[in-house]
């Protein structure tokens, strides 16, 4: 009976290894390929862990209210638009919520210019730091995930 236990044990926890290792596989990935140069070979499991916690990448937020694009708009670019510039911009603004992706920024490029103080403040408005740990879509990652991965 002791003997049959033991192999069920060790069966499962075997099961459960590779089951673990199998449902980290991007996190593998990312480790062994190390595709963003960031030298993970060099690092010990708890600095990969930090490393990928660290919030260096950017990405576009999902959607960005006109009243914090508005903040965004430089006085000197505001003074040089036309009237009817203006009332374009503050009806893309009354929208509400917008995609930074979307038509509204294409509209506001044409607006104020790609290379105006506006549209570097919107895009810096725009954007959000993230970890790659999010950038990947990886869930929750502890340390032992890592070392799992061979880091």
């Amino acid at each position: 009976m002791k003997s049959l236990f033991r192999i069920v044990l060790t069966v499962g926890l075997m099961m459960f290894w590779t089951m673990s290792v199998a449902a980290n596989q991007p996190l593998c990935d990312e480790i062994t390929l190390d595709p963003l140069g960031r030298g993970y070979a060099s690092m010990t499991a708890e600095q990969i862990h930090t490393d990928l916690h660290t919030e260096y990448r950017s990405r576009f937020r999902d959607q960005v209210n006109g009243s914090e694009l508005f903040e965004g708009i430089d006085p000197a670019d505001w003074v040089a638009q036309s009237e009817s510039n203006r009332t374009l911009v503050l009806q893309i603004l009354a929208l509400g919520d917008i995609d930074p992706r979307g038509n509204a920024r294409t509209l506001l490029i044409g607006i104020f210019g790609g290379g105006s103080q506006t549209i570097s403040n919107m895009a810096a408005i725009a954007t959000e730091l993230i970890s790659r740990v999010d950038e990947l879509q990886l869930g929750r990652v502890k340390v032992g995930d890592v070392v799992a991965c061979g880091g």
